[in-house]
């Protein structure tokens, strides 16, 4: 009788280890808004503002380079069950109008899911609240404002000088 009830109990307590054995602990959702603040970290160019196909102001052909920068931790999340979580960075963006020089703006971004946000180093916050979509390979970034997008795409460097 002993050699039974030992018997059971051994398979019992393998089928229960072997059970947990193949179970993999709970892996938090990937945060999309996480994975985006990511790849908008580098630098980009200009290439495109769509209504005008040019990138252009006015008549005035414009040459534009912007540096993301993402903050160590890069995430702060608001209470439980309030707004999603923030990723935010420094930025700086080179800009030259015509064939004048470069002129630089520095401040601070904030993605929040896919809306970013900027304020320059003055104070003066940016003039729209951008959409944020990157293509599959992350190497173009398309900023939509309600009244234009601007396309760039990924860059090595900035231009010798900058």
């Amino acid at each position: 009788m002993n050699k039974i009830v030992r018997t059971i109990f051994y398979s019992a307590t393998f089928l229960f280890v072997l059970a947990f054995a193949g179970c993999k602990p709970h892996e938090p959702a990937e945060d999309p808004t996480a994975k985006m603040a990511t790849a908008l970290a580098g630098t980009w160019n200009l290439i495109n503002i769509t209504e005008t196909r040019a990138v252009t102001i006015g008549s005035e052909a414009v040459d534009v380079y912007v540096v993301f920068e993402t903050d160590t931790p890069a995430a702060t999340r608001a209470a439980k069950d309030q707004s999603p979580t923030s990723y935010t960075g420094t930025f700086k963006l080179y800009q030259m109008l015509g064939t004048g020089r470069f002129r630089t703006f520095r401040g601070t971004w904030t993605l929040t899911s896919t809306l970013l946000t900027g304020v320059y180093s003055n104070g003066t916050p940016w003039g729209a609240q951008y959409e944020v979509t990157l293509d599959d390979d992350d190497t173009r970034l398309s900023l939509a404002a309600p009244t234009e997008t601007c396309i760039y795409t990924r860059v090595n460097a900035l231009p010798a000088g900058l």
